[in-house]
């Protein structure tokens, strides 16, 4: 029995090692890769830590690779048992996953995929391109913030995340590898300029990492609005801390005092959705995710102005 937890350690530790190499070897003898995602061509970059891991993922892992598999199965419940048409905006869209998922539902009429990093817009750029799908997805390279227009710089590697991310000027000298200029633009512009508040109903997905205040301050056209809309957003901790250290908390206090008509956790982990009842439970969460590590600190939420949108979710 004292051996089991060895046993696990050295497995873990065996299947590090092998991930380590694989993808080393991916990086030195490939500029980009390609892999098969719900029946599209996604191609990657082998240049950053996300391309190279999304490839990994989709080749060598045991289970069949599913993506943020809770939220791809909240998705397929909202648009197979409700007979209304949705536009989707994917913030922070990096690869693209989120985009090709919902493509092939005839009730998502229109889907607008914004990435920050021109280096990962090529790729997603290109994906769209490849499988045909210019009349169904448009790509937008821009930070999704506040207000439209201004200058943002994007990090493609810094230590607080794999991911590309925004970065104030005060963050660019101390963490930056390597960062690009780009223009930001608001979800306010994106669904009054594009005629999304028309007839269909509107789903947002926000993962832009730790920049999620910016876009919700960027909304609140929306807010005002009588459009019925969904939003699921990444909620994670550490990047809402690292600017401001009570970030995450004050982000948690501005959703709620937008009194959505429901709040949900969308709990990976135990595979469902947790409904967050008062004030006081979201920031006991939020405290939680403070005191965690690594991916711990990471959950999303999912928000709803009309609850009978949520039906099929429950």
């Amino acid at each position: 029995m004292k051996l089991n937890p060895l046993i696990k350690k050295f497995q873990r530790q065996r299947k590090i090692i092998f991930r380590n190499i694989v993808i080393f070897i991916i990086k030195t003898f490939k500029s980009e890769c390609k892999i098969i995602f719900n029946n599209y061509e996604l191609f990657l970059s082998t240049k950053d830590s996300c391309g190279t891991n999304i490839y990994y993922e989709s080749q060598f892992s045991k289970k069949s690779w599913d993506h943020g598999s809770l939220q791809q199965s909240l998705i397929s419940k909202l648009l197979n048992k409700c007979n209304v048409n949705y536009n989707f905006i994917d913030a922070g869209a990096s690869y693209g996953l989120f985009s090709f998922y919902t493509a092939p539902f005839k009730n998502v009429k229109r889907i607008i995929s914004i990435e920050a990093s021109p280096k990962t817009y090529n790729f997603l750029h290109k994906s769209i391109t490849r499988n045909n799908l210019l009349n169904k997805i448009e790509c937008i390279n821009a930070a999704v913030s506040d207000k439209c227009d201004n200058t943002a710089y994007i990090a493609e590697h810094n230590k607080y995340s794999e991911w590309s991310r925004v970065l104030n000027t005060k963050q660019i000298k101390a963490d930056f590898t390597d960062y690009s200029e780009i223009k930001t633009i608001t979800i306010d512009h994106l669904i009054f300029n594009n005629d999304l508040n028309k007839n269909e109903k509107l789903f947002i997905k926000i993962d832009i990492e730790g920049s999620e205040p910016l876009a919700f301050n960027g909304m609140k056209e929306l807010f005002k609005s009588n459009i019925d809309f969904i939003i699921m957003t990444e909620f994670h901790s550490g990047l809402l801390n690292n600017t401001d250290n009570n970030g995450a908390i004050t982000f948690a206090k501005n959703i709620w005092d937008l009194d959505f008509a429901e709040i949900y956790q969308i709990n990976n982990n135990k595979s469902k959705l947790i409904r967050i009842e008062t004030k006081n439970e979201f920031l006991d969460l939020v405290l939680k995710l403070n005191k965690s590590e690594g991916y711990n600190k990471i959950t999303n939420l999912l928000l709803c102005k009309n609850p009978q949108d949520l039906t099929s979710f429950r």
